[in-house]
Order: C-alpha cells, then structure tokens, then sequence
C-alpha cells in the first residue's frame, strides 16, 4: 500500500476506505534501522508492539494500528 499523505488522518481514510466498515488492525513492518520508514510509520499513528533480534545482527520492528 502506498502512504498517502503526512497526517494519521490521511493514512486512517485511505485505509478505512479500502476495507470498509469492517474493525481491523493494520500490522506493519520495518527494519529498525529504518529510520525513514519508522518515523512515518510512528507519525501515522501506529505503535511498536514487538521488536524482533536475528542471528545476524538485524532487528525488525513490529507495528500496529487499530482502526
């Protein structure tokens, strides 16, 4: 899905009229060191509920939005 806008407002709309009037959570993922992406995200209104440790050294956080 593309984000459209800069507000939670445009973010919610444009979700909410993709899927109705049904009640949804809006799960989404970022590597955490994607600092771009982590803020929108954040500024969207989401929260972080999860941040997940690899083996590797990377890590992804977990977001989530109820709408």
């Amino acid at each position: 899905m593309r984000y459209y806008g800069n507000s939670r407002h445009s973010f919610c709309a444009k979700i909410c009229h993709d899927v109705g009037e049904r009640y949804i959570y809006v799960r989404l993922d970022t590597g955490l060191d994607e600092k771009v992406v982590r803020k929108i995200y954040l500024n969207a209104g989401l929260k972080i509920v999860d941040i997940i440790d690899y083996d590797n050294g990377r890590s992804v956080a977990l977001f989530e939005l109820e709408v």
